[in-house]
């Protein structure tokens, strides 16, 4: 872990005491469906070759250059973003069209689809669509639930973080919250809500109200707290981290708590994916499927009362 580097998240301290922080434990796939169980996540070093990582990286940061999400990557591996908005559609289609990515992460016989059927205990397919993150310096994610954004399948859906690259805590990765998918005290209307909703009832059933905002019953960005510090205190448990390599792998599952800490250095981006598995044989989310998966919007809406 790096030590003289705090430990922040959307510009707040975290506590780091004992009981409040944390290095994910570390596992391997023989171990991975006790651990995921018991913790609500896997931590698998290693699990991806790294140099076939580091080829995907490459083979991406050179679509994200030409949508001019990124600059071209320093002769020393360092990655900066650009300061311009890329649509997460777009980032998706570059993912998609990126042969050595799609390979990494989704190869029939490759040691994700092999660890996710494991896990899952049968036939496994992929969500069609690939989150790409290329996250400059500044503020990291909020917590949140995977739920709320891909709800509408089986709740047996599996989310794995790929850092595409070193991510030690300057660059900003991965937190999860320790055993968060067992608690109590994360409310059960959150988990049941979809951030594709809207108020039927409301504003004769509009997307949006007449000021401009969204018609929804809670917040429409689909965050259970802004808030890490008091989020911890309420929910129990610590948040955990680690100093990722290209070739770790994180899994989780719908109901786990997570977030990331804030990019803390000058000009450095961090590079990322999410991808999503689930048994074949399972219902999915129409959101996420397809060769223009839908997503997230008005065109995905679902009216309820609110």
């Amino acid at each position: 872990m790096t030590d003289n580097v705090a430990v922040r998240s959307l510009g707040k301290d975290l506590e780091t005491g004992a009981d409040a922080f944390g290095t994910l434990r570390r596992s391997d796939a023989s171990m991975a469906r006790e651990r995921l169980a018991e913790d609500g996540y896997v931590y698998l070093p290693g699990h991806l070759d790294r140099d076939e990582v580091l080829a995907a990286r490459g083979d991406l940061v050179t679509r994200l250059v030409a949508l001019g999400a990124v600059a071209p990557e320093d002769p020393d591996g360092g990655l900066r973003t650009t300061g311009t908005s890329v649509a997460i559609e777009a980032l998706g289609r570059a993912a998609r069209g990126t042969a050595t990515l799609q390979h990494l992460l989704y190869a029939p016989d490759g040691a994700l689809m092999r660890t996710h059927g494991e896990l899952l205990g049968g036939a496994v397919r992929p969500y069609d669509f690939t989150w790409v993150r290329a996250t400059g310096p500044g503020p990291g994610t909020a917590a949140h639930c995977d739920t709320v954004y891909m709800g509408r399948g089986t709740p047996d859906v599996l989310t794995t973080w790929t850092p595409l690259g070193d991510v030690d805590r300057a660059l900003g990765g991965l937190l999860v919250l320790e055993r968060s998918h067992r608690s109590r005290n994360v409310d059960p209307r959150y988990l049941a809500s979809d951030v594709d909703s809207f108020c039927s009832n409301r504003h004769d059933g509009a997307w949006t109200t007449p000021d401009g905002e969204r018609n929804h019953d809670g917040d429409p960005s689909g965050a259970l707290s802004h808030d890490h510090v008091r989020l911890r205190q309420r929910l129990g448990g610590r948040w955990l981290t680690a100093d990722f390599q290209a070739g770790d792998v994180v899994i989780f599952g719908l109901t786990t708590v997570h977030a990331s800490l804030d990019n803390q250095t000058e000009h450095g981006a961090r590079l990322s994916t999410d991808s999503r598995y689930q048994r074949a044989d399972a219902p999915i989310d129409e959101r996420w499927i397809g060769d223009d998966p839908p997503g997230h919007g008005p065109q995905s809406g679902r009216g309820t009362i609110c």
